[in-house]
């Protein structure tokens, strides 16, 4: 063990900002992200004391680093000393697995962990892991490629000027100006949740569902080529088309015109915020609309509603739960992530072991941790070729959709590489069908469902009562009790059972009855009965 000192411009206290109130929030919810690992490049003919001496000034240099974090807010150590672990001939591996199994103190500690394997007294490989409160994955990758270049460069290793700093984040949200700007994400939001499909992959569940997640991992030369093309045909980026490619797929294979979902933002394009080393980890809500003539078309919308995303992505978290909440009880739906499709910053690929670039295209199956998604998308790498990684829930997804999903992209990606292309030959290109659906199937408020699984969380909530379809709407009768004698109580229950079933959503109107008919299956009689109190059982604004 050695010990690297550092000291630093100032010692302040002060608010946390939202991305680190956000990221506080959900990490004392879920240990398992609550740190990110990273593996440093090493430059040739490194010592330890290059090492030693490229952290002091990234210890220096981002106050994110030196900070401790509260539910009352953040404290800046003004000096200290950074411990860093030896560990003669290890694998970054071994050392990423040993540092994670002692976790890291954010609260009363540095908010990081270091350790270096050495052959001898040199160095062989430098890891760290980072509490996601103090940074992101931009944030490791930008120190990352600091490092690499103070460990390399002997003669000058300065801290340079004073860039933004966390704190500074924190004031800047507290301005009448960051107070506009989040007041206007909100807004943003609350618009595009009371029109977008509660499920972006309604899709029939696997004939031999498996309760495991799997990672699929595509890797193409050819649509990374393809890619180069694209851009430089439609003045974007790579990110952005791989959103377009990835988003008519999917609209293709389910019929759903418009995705809508929540990934975590990349949200440093503002310019103080591009050299920025901090927890900036909110969700951007991209709204994009799959109705172009051509893919170039779509290209150019997706670069807009990716901007969009990431600029209305800070805010009061606290507040946004509470119009989702809001949204949800009217239009009778959760607030599900059953696709997401992470941030598309190129740095995936460091948090995962990946296997090389083949000549071809290779296609390779890994394991997987749980995630609270149906299935996940990962950009890992943009060029020279493409890796895409599509990590399922195989209770809802089976191998075969995903590997086709997968191809359908490279080959959408591969054929417009050679000029734009009509979304109308998307099924003949990709080889993707569109889902069949069956009398089981009703789209109600954009948002596709199966009765059958309405009936399954209804029947659940409300025992007895029956749901129906008319002229579109579903509609429940249900017999009057104690506990339900309002719709109100009845649109309560059946809201608190809908979680964990993105194919169902509340019914849009109850009728209560004094007793179910003699016949429950009968949908007519339900009808004859005399009816007690109806309503839809909203509640404009809750408390």
């Amino acid at each position: 063990m050695i010990s690297v000192r550092f000291t630093g411009e100032r010692a302040a206290t002060g608010p946390l900002t939202f991305g680190q109130r956000n990221t506080l929030n959900w990490v004392s919810h879920d240990e398992s992200s609550s740190v990110i690992a990273w593996i440093f490049t090493l430059p040739p003919d490194v010592t330890l004391a290059d090492v030693t001496a490229a952290f002091a000034v990234l210890m220096c240099r981002h106050e994110a680093l030196r900070t401790r974090y509260t539910d009352e807010g953040q404290t800046v150590l003004a000096e200290g000393e950074l411990p860093i672990q030896l560990c003669p001939a290890a694998s970054p591996e071994s050392l990423i697995d040993h540092l994670r199994a002692g976790g890291v103190d954010f609260r009363s500690g540095l908010p990081l962990r270091v350790a270096v394997a050495v052959d001898g007294s040199l160095p062989t490989a430098v890891v760290a892991v980072y509490s996601h409160v103090a940074v992101d994955f931009g944030s490791v990758a930008l120190i990352g490629m600091q490092f690499t270049e103070l460990a390399a460069s002997r003669a000058a290793r300065s801290v340079g000027a004073a860039g933004h700093q966390p704190l500074d984040q924190a004031l800047a949200e507290r301005s009448t100006r960051g107070g506009k700007a989040a007041d206007a994400a909100l807004r943003y939001w609350e618009t595009h949740l009371r029109t977008a499909p509660q499920s972006l992959y309604p899709v029939p569940p696997p004939a031999a569902p498996r309760a495991e997640h799997r990672m699929c991992v595509l890797t193409s030369a050819a649509a990374g080529a393809a890619l180069g093309r694209i851009t430089e045909r439609t003045r974007t980026s790579r990110q952005v088309v791989v959103l377009a490619a990835v988003c008519a797929v999917l609209s293709w294979r389910t019929g759903v015109p418009r995705c809508v979902f929540a990934a975590v933002s990349g949200n440093r394009f503002r310019l103080r915020l591009r050299e920025y080393v901090g927890s900036l980890a909110q969700d951007g809500l991209l709204a994009l609309d799959v109705d172009t003539v051509t893919f170039d078309e779509l290209v150019t919308r997706a670069a807009r509603a990716t901007l969009a995303a990431n600029t209305n992505s800070m805010f009061d978290a606290t507040k946004l739960w509470r119009i989702i909440d809001q949204v949800c009880h009217e239009r009778g739906t959760t607030f599900t992530r059953d696709f997401t499709l992470n941030d598309l910053s190129g740095h995936f690929d460091a948090a995962i072991e990946l296997p090389p670039a083949p000549a071809a295209t290779e296609m390779r199956w890994l394991e997987s941790a749980p995630f609270p998604v149906v299935m996940m998308c990962n950009p890992a790498r943009l060029a020279p070729d493409l890796m895409l990684a599509l990590t399922v829930d195989l209770r809802h997804v089976d191998e075969a959709e995903t590997e086709s999903l997968l191809l359908g992209v490279e080959a959408l990606l591969v054929a417009a590489g050679d000029g734009d292309l009509a979304l109308s030959r998307l099924g003949a290109v990709t080889g993707v069908v569109p889902v069949e659906r069956d009398a089981d199937w009703l789209c109600v408020d954009s948002c596709w469902v199966r009765p059958s699984s309405v009936r399954s969380v209804v029947g659940g909530a409300l025992p007895g009562s029956r749901v129906v379809v008319v002229d579109g709407r579903l509609v429940a009768y249900v017999p009057v009790s104690a506990e339900i004698a309002t719709p109100e109580a009845a649109h309560a229950a059946c809201l608190a059972a809908l979680p964990g079933h993105h194919l169902a959503m509340t019914p849009g109107h109850y009728v209560l009855c004094a007793q179910a008919p003699a016949d429950p299956a009968d949908d007519a009689a339900w009808a004859a009965l005399p009816m007690v109190i109806e309503g839809n059982g909203r509640i404009k604004r809750l408390a």
